[in-house]
């Protein structure tokens, strides 16, 4: 309301007027004499004003120390609602990037789930292979040890089956790099998501593949970081030598596979 009646012109000049009129009561000086005056009378009179000329300038100033420190005040409101409009567009930016991510990263796994489907027989018949069980000879009655899963086997298989599987493993590979080059947050959540859509045969696999040359340099490290082997469960039928090229990290917390690691180790030594 003060704020209204002071952009009132008509009320500052009518001020204004009022302090000259009291300034003339308070001299006591007669406007009719003032003007039948002589000149040097008429300069007495206009050097009386002095005292107003400086009450003015001063009032000017200080009006201008209360200008500057309005728009100071303005100018911390505006940055206030600035401060804010930031902050709710790098929300409403990360929450955009994060729909974008998840959008593209369910994308990336229903197609990985198409892929396995597709190829879901040939995992199923190999692994009867790579995983021997012991049987009985015939002749002697004794059992037959099984054999060992080692990388050579899996080689094997993969060779003569790359045309088909291949493409298998390169979009794996490109799910966790997509993660991992994410600028998203909690990249673990979305790689077990990931982790939780393989059967052990297909862990099975995946440990031997990237031990191998087409995997060991770039494939191998993101499972490493991302615990991607945590729900492999090691037996003694694996080699020690080919399990300890592996970070110890990418078994996670699975106590089981780490007492077989710790088991065999101690059997080489």
């Amino acid at each position: 309301m003060i704020k209204k009646i002071l952009k009132n012109g008509w009320f500052v000049f009518g001020f204004i007027f009022i302090i000259f009129v009291l300034y003339f009561y308070v001299l006591g000086f007669n406007i009719q004499e003032v003007i039948h005056s002589n000149v040097g009378e008429k300069g007495t009179f206009g050097d009386s004003f002095g005292f107003l000329t400086a009450l003015f300038s001063a009032l000017a100033f200080g009006a201008f120390i209360i200008t500057l420190w309005q728009q100071q005040e303005e100018l911390e409101l505006t940055r206030e609602e600035l401060k804010k409009s930031a902050t709710a567009l790098s929300k409403q930016s990360e929450n955009l990037e994060k729909q974008n991510f998840e959008n593209t990263f369910f994308n990336m796994l229903n197609l990985h789930n198409q892929i396995k489907n597709d190829i879901s027989d040939i995992f199923i018949n190999i692994s009867i292979k790579l995983n021997e069980r012991a049987t009985q000879d015939s002749m002697g009655g004794t059992m037959k040890l099984p054999d060992n899963r080692t990388i050579s086997k899996y080689l094997s298989f993969y060779k003569k089956n790359e045309s088909t599987i291949s493409h298998y493993y390169r979009n794996i590979y490109q799910m966790l790099k997509f993660v991992h080059f994410s600028d998203i947050e909690n990249k673990k959540f979305y790689t077990n998501i990931f982790r939780a859509q393989f059967s052990t045969v297909e862990l099975e696999f995946l440990f031997f593949h990237c031990l191998s040359n087409y995997g060991k340099d770039k494939f191998k490290p993101l499972l490493e970081e991302y615990e991607f082997l945590e729900p492999l469960f090691l037996d003694k039928n694996y080699l020690i030598e080919e399990i300890s090229q592996y970070d110890i990290k990418v078994f996670g917390k699975n106590d089981d596979t780490l007492s077989v690691i710790e088991k065999l180790n101690n059997e080489v030594r």
